[in-house]
């Protein structure tokens, strides 16, 4: 089985790829007791079809997030990269550190109708 599950925070805004793709980073930390420090890994994320809508909606650099996808190695001109095919993705509940930007800001509805009896 081929599941992996990540939490950390974006390290730039979501970039496109093709039609219907989406390509980005996530930052991810680990305790090295050898050397007693925290250490960051860069994962290179990438998702497709309504996953992709919504990362190219909804996430933006120092979102933090939790993806869950596959592995998948490639080579690339004699080099071998590693990336994570994202499957599902979501951001964590409001005001638990979920960066906001003002594609995410929530809009405002100022229309009032005065026709409501109250």
């Amino acid at each position: 089985m081929n599941v992996v599950i990540l939490t950390g925070r974006l390290g730039a805004d979501p970039e496109a790829m093709g039609e219907s793709g989406q390509k980005f980073s996530i930052a991810t930390t680990r305790w090295n007791s050898k050397d007693s420090v925290e250490e960051t890994d860069w994962h290179r994320c990438k998702c497709w079809g309504r996953t992709a809508e919504r990362v190219a909606r909804f996430y933006s650099k120092g979102a933090l997030v939790t993806i869950r996808g596959e592995v998948q190695y490639q080579e690339y001109g004699g080099k071998w990269y590693t990336d994570i095919i994202v499957r599902e993705c979501s951001l964590p509940p409001k005001g638990e550190g979920a960066a906001r930007s003002a594609r995410q800001a929530p809009h405002a509805d100022t229309t009032f109708d005065d026709d409501i009896p109250f």
